[in-house]
């Protein structure tokens, strides 16, 4: 005799009515008790595996000794492997749910009609943003971590699933794009980013002696400024106006970092220029100040 069975007849004895009765309730909430342990072992299953793919992640950073762009791949992979893994798991979790429910997941969609029509467009969204998640991979167009422009939005790429990436703007807001509609993606990670920076010396100033004290003392300094990949380096005069000679200096930082280098640039620059007396540019004013044109009219005036 089957468990359900068992509990009908059970149940029918405490309340004094038939088994006929009793035993359609019993089965669907059999039914239900199964379908919410099947999805209560996969959440468990999914949690279990996270947990595992993540350590094994942090034990191969600590293990092997990476660049930084190497290491965001792996925690990408990471990233990508416990998707892969929550999405394998709640889909055959659905079709055991189904068939404990009495349903032929191939015979429901056949015979759904519009609603199979409706479902099969669906499929075809998800299946697009999965595979475009996959050819982001492959093609490592960019890693979690990264510095990126996708589809207007800036900012630091925090998740990256089959189905969706999640980027996190400079002003906190979280955006979470499908993947099969991400079409231009802009990776400011990818070689460093290039610094400008423009400093107007005093007209007149020798502007050989101040270029080649400037540039000394940046390449002394080059070991204090953090994340610095190349530079900074002096490329020449920029233009000579009014105000004197603008010199235009280039360097190249890591990502979100750079920031703070061209800062730290500045800074030394200022110093430099204090240490070597090497006058900036200040605007200059000529103020002339006009006296009476006619002083001895007004004298005779005073006199009358």
């Amino acid at each position: 005799m089957k468990l359900t069975d068992r509990a009908a007849e059970w149940i029918s004895k405490l309340r004094g009515t038939p088994v006929e009765e009793i035993l359609p309730y019993v089965r669907v909430g059999a039914r239900i008790v199964s379908v919410a342990l099947v999805f209560a072992i996969a959440s468990l299953l999914n949690t279990i595996l996270a947990k595992i793919i993540d350590a094994s992640i942090r034990r191969r950073l600590r293990r092997d000794h990476h660049k930084v762009s190497e290491q965001r791949r792996i925690q990408t992979s990471g990233t990508i492997l416990r998707s892969i893994s929550k999405y394998a798991l709640y889909f055959f979790a659905s079709l055991i749910a189904l068939e404990i429910l009495g349903l032929n997941p191939t015979s429901l969609l056949a015979g759904a009609g519009f609603a199979g029509l409706i479902f099969g467009f669906g499929a075809q969204a998800l299946i697009k943003d999965v595979m475009s998640g996959f050819f982001m991979l492959f093609e490592d167009q960019y890693a979690v971590g990264d510095y990126v422009k996708v589809e207007g939005c800036e900012g630091i790429v925090e998740d990256i699933q089959l189905r969706i990436t999640k980027i996190r703007d400079f002003g906190g807001e979280l955006h979470i794009i499908p993947n099969g509609n991400i079409s231009k993606v802009t990776n400011y990670s990818s070689e460093g980013l290039r610094i400008w920076i423009a400093v107007t010396l005093d007209i007149r100033e020798d502007l050989e002696k101040a270029i080649e004290g400037i540039q000394t003392s940046l390449d002394g300094m080059r070991g204090e400024f953090d994340g610095l990949i190349e530079g900074p380096t002096i490329l020449g005069v920029e233009e000579v106006n009014e105000l004197g000679s603008r010199i235009r200096i280039w360097a190249k930082g890591i990502p979100l970092k750079h920031w703070n280098i061209a800062r730290q640039i500045n800074k030394a620059i200022k110093t430099v220029c204090d240490e070597k007396g090497i006058r900036l540019a200040s605007p200059h004013r000529n103020i002339t100040i006009e006296t009476d044109k006619y002083p001895a009219e007004e004298e005779g005036n005073a006199r009358g």
